[in-house]
């Protein structure tokens, strides 16, 4: 896919498809707990025809279940691809969400 690190992962491990168990073991969605991931910010489009929203809802779900701090902002009129020369509203609300979210666990600790 263009993608150096991922191409020798799938040489490695062999294709998601052929291989599920592992790349399951190695997913954190199954393998969460209090102190598996660190305070994670989830961003996500809700006109993404690429990835679905569902999946961050899921995501959201799984790290409230296992008490990770989490934030889930959404973006209703954006798409997958952001292009952020357009200086769309939204794009720029979901930076400084990123570096509110940011200062918010990094200032002080």
């Amino acid at each position: 896919p263009g993608i150096p690190e991922l191409e020798y992962l799938l040489v490695a491990f062999g294709r998601p498809d052929t291989r599920p168990e592992i790349y399951l073991r190695l997913s954190p969605r199954y393998g969460l707990g209090p102190a598996s991931l660190p305070p994670t910010l989830l961003v996500h489009p809700e006109k993404d025809i690429i990835v679905p929203v569902g999946q961050s809802h899921l995501a959201a779900a799984g790290l409230a279940a296992a008490a990770i701090p989490h934030r889930l902002l959404l973006y209703p009129e954006l798409e997958h691809y952001l292009d952020v020369s357009k200086r769309d509203p939204a794009q720029l609300d979901m930076l400084e969400q990123t570096i509110a979210f940011l200062r918010e666990w990094t200032e002080g600790r």
